[in-house]
């Protein structure tokens, strides 16, 4: 499987496809690079959050996905990697934090693969973040650090998580930089550039990110 550059709506669409897929019973797993750039906010995510005239000044389309968590920057260099998982699969428990496990040992094997070294979130430490962070990622989705997502060595987050379930059945939905640092999400919304932590991207191809992970996650569904 490749990697997709798809119009942002287009991307949206297909993890919704790749969900009802999973409701029919099939797992499956979508590579996708954004063909221009959009504010993609969380499903309960309010637009009063959002800074209408910088997003207008840029060009930046604003839209909206179905799981939760806070708002993405995305750009040609982010490498969005979706799995499904119907219900009754293996690889999906009931325990929600648990339930990335196998995505962020994924993730972490393919980025040390090519020289990106990281370490998991403990679970422990994700639910120790303080309120100031907790907020910020309520705004921005990188601010926030969940169990198992990948970090570096100096805490920013390599690879972002956020999940949707429905009737028994899951989606991941996982991010990975490679373009644009994270943080610049601070001129589109309205949340204090410091609360969001270390942010950095990756000095990778999302293409040749998608060819190391690829194998590792197909190999487990």
């Amino acid at each position: 499987m490749t990697v997709r550059a798809l119009a942002p709506a287009a991307v949206l669409d297909a993890a919704s496809a790749l969900l009802q897929r999973a409701l029919e019973g099939a797992a499956g797993t979508l590579a996708v690079t954004f063909a221009e750039p959009a504010l993609v906010l969380g499903s309960a995510q309010s637009e009063e959050t959002v800074d209408g005239a910088a997003c207008a000044a840029d060009g930046l389309r604003v839209l909206r996905r179905g799981s939760g968590g806070g708002a993405v920057l995305c750009d040609p260099g982010l490498l969005e990697v979706d799995v499904a998982l119907p219900a009754g699969h293996a690889l999906l428990v009931d325990d929600v934090s648990e339930s990335y496990r196998f995505l962020g040992t994924a993730w972490l094997e393919a980025l040390a693969s090519l020289g990106i070294e990281g370490r998991l979130v403990a679970v422990a430490e994700a639910r120790a973040t303080t309120e100031a962070r907790r907020s910020a990622a309520r705004l921005a989705c990188y601010a926030g650090l969940s169990p198992y997502e990948v970090v570096d060595g100096n805490g920013a987050k390599l690879v972002g998580f956020c999940q949707r379930r429905r009737r028994g059945a899951a989606l991941y939905q996982c991010g990975l930089a490679c373009g644009r640092d994270p943080g610049d999400v601070a001129r589109y919304v309205r949340v204090d550039r410091a609360a969001l932590g270390p942010t950095r991207a990756v000095s990778l191809e999302p293409t040749a990110a998608w060819a190391a992970l690829g194998p590792l996650l197909l190999d487990r569904l």
